[in-house]
Protein backbone atom coordinates (compact mmCIF):
# COMPACT_ATOMS: atom_id res chain seq x y z
CA UNK A 1 0.00 0.00 0.00
CA UNK A 2 1.18 3.49 -0.82
CA UNK A 3 0.22 6.37 1.42
CA UNK A 4 -0.10 9.75 -0.25
CA UNK A 5 0.56 12.84 1.84
CA UNK A 6 0.63 16.47 0.92
CA UNK A 7 4.00 17.79 1.97
CA UNK A 8 5.13 21.40 2.19
CA UNK A 9 7.64 22.08 -0.61
CA UNK A 10 10.35 23.22 1.81
CA UNK A 11 10.16 20.07 3.96
CA UNK A 12 13.04 17.68 3.64
CA UNK A 13 12.45 13.95 3.67
CA UNK A 14 14.97 13.44 6.46
CA UNK A 15 12.82 15.63 8.73
CA UNK A 16 9.77 13.42 8.23
CA UNK A 17 8.61 11.06 10.95
CA UNK A 18 8.09 7.40 10.11
CA UNK A 19 4.42 6.25 10.26
CA UNK A 20 4.89 4.34 13.53
CA UNK A 21 6.64 7.31 15.13
CA UNK A 22 3.90 9.67 13.88
CA UNK A 23 1.29 7.76 15.83
CA UNK A 24 3.48 7.37 18.90
CA UNK A 25 4.89 10.89 19.14
CA UNK A 26 2.10 13.04 17.76
CA UNK A 27 0.92 15.75 20.12
CA UNK A 28 -1.61 18.26 18.92
CA UNK A 29 -0.23 21.75 19.53
CA UNK A 30 -2.65 23.98 21.42
CA UNK A 31 -4.22 26.79 19.44
CA UNK A 32 -3.69 30.31 20.75
CA UNK A 33 -6.90 31.33 18.95
CA UNK A 34 -10.37 29.89 18.54
CA UNK A 35 -11.38 27.97 15.42
CA UNK A 36 -14.84 27.16 14.06
CA UNK A 37 -16.43 23.80 14.89
CA UNK A 38 -16.27 22.52 11.29
CA UNK A 39 -12.51 23.08 11.18
CA UNK A 40 -12.10 21.44 14.58
CA UNK A 41 -13.97 18.36 13.30
CA UNK A 42 -11.78 18.18 10.19
CA UNK A 43 -8.64 18.27 12.36
CA UNK A 44 -10.04 15.56 14.63
CA UNK A 45 -10.80 13.35 11.60
CA UNK A 46 -7.25 13.81 10.28
CA UNK A 47 -5.73 12.92 13.64
CA UNK A 48 -7.95 9.84 13.85
CA UNK A 49 -6.91 8.79 10.34
CA UNK A 50 -3.21 9.19 11.21
CA UNK A 51 -3.55 7.30 14.50
CA UNK A 52 -5.37 4.44 12.75
CA UNK A 53 -2.97 4.41 9.78
CA UNK A 54 -5.85 4.84 7.35
CA UNK A 55 -5.34 5.25 3.63
CA UNK A 56 -7.30 8.48 3.09
CA UNK A 57 -5.06 10.84 5.04
CA UNK A 58 -4.60 12.99 1.94
CA UNK A 59 -8.39 13.48 1.68
CA UNK A 60 -8.53 14.67 5.28
CA UNK A 61 -5.64 17.06 4.57
CA UNK A 62 -7.60 18.53 1.63
CA UNK A 63 -10.64 19.02 3.87
CA UNK A 64 -8.55 21.02 6.33
CA UNK A 65 -7.07 23.20 3.60
CA UNK A 66 -10.57 23.97 2.32
CA UNK A 67 -12.05 24.54 5.76
CA UNK A 68 -9.23 26.90 6.71
CA UNK A 69 -9.93 28.87 3.52
CA UNK A 70 -13.64 28.95 4.38
CA UNK A 71 -12.92 30.16 7.91
CA UNK A 72 -10.62 32.84 6.52
CA UNK A 73 -13.23 34.07 4.03
CA UNK A 74 -15.85 34.12 6.82
CA UNK A 75 -13.40 36.15 8.95
CA UNK A 76 -13.47 33.48 11.67
CA UNK A 77 -9.66 33.29 11.63
CA UNK A 78 -6.92 35.56 10.29
CA UNK A 79 -4.76 34.88 7.25
CA UNK A 80 -1.65 33.97 9.33
CA UNK A 81 -3.79 31.57 11.37
CA UNK A 82 -5.29 29.98 8.23
CA UNK A 83 -1.86 29.56 6.64
CA UNK A 84 -0.44 28.00 9.83
CA UNK A 85 -3.32 25.49 10.00
CA UNK A 86 -2.89 24.67 6.33
CA UNK A 87 0.86 24.19 6.62
CA UNK A 88 0.71 22.21 9.85
CA UNK A 89 -2.23 19.93 9.11
CA UNK A 90 -2.86 20.28 5.38
CA UNK A 91 0.72 20.23 4.09
CA UNK A 92 2.27 17.82 6.51
CA UNK A 93 4.05 19.87 9.20
CA UNK A 94 2.41 17.54 11.72
CA UNK A 95 4.59 14.80 10.21
CA UNK A 96 7.77 16.82 10.65
CA UNK A 97 10.20 16.89 13.53
CA UNK A 98 10.18 20.69 13.45
CA UNK A 99 7.32 22.88 14.63
CA UNK A 100 6.65 26.50 13.77
CA UNK A 101 5.03 28.56 16.54
CA UNK A 102 1.27 28.99 16.31
CA UNK A 103 0.27 32.61 15.47
CA UNK A 104 -1.83 34.70 17.83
Amino acid sequence: KVKVLFIAPDMKEENMLEPEQRRKDFVRPPFTFSIPDYLEKDIERLIEAVMNNQEFIDCEQCEIIGSANMALMAKEITEPQARWIQRYYGYGRMFSQTLEPCPE
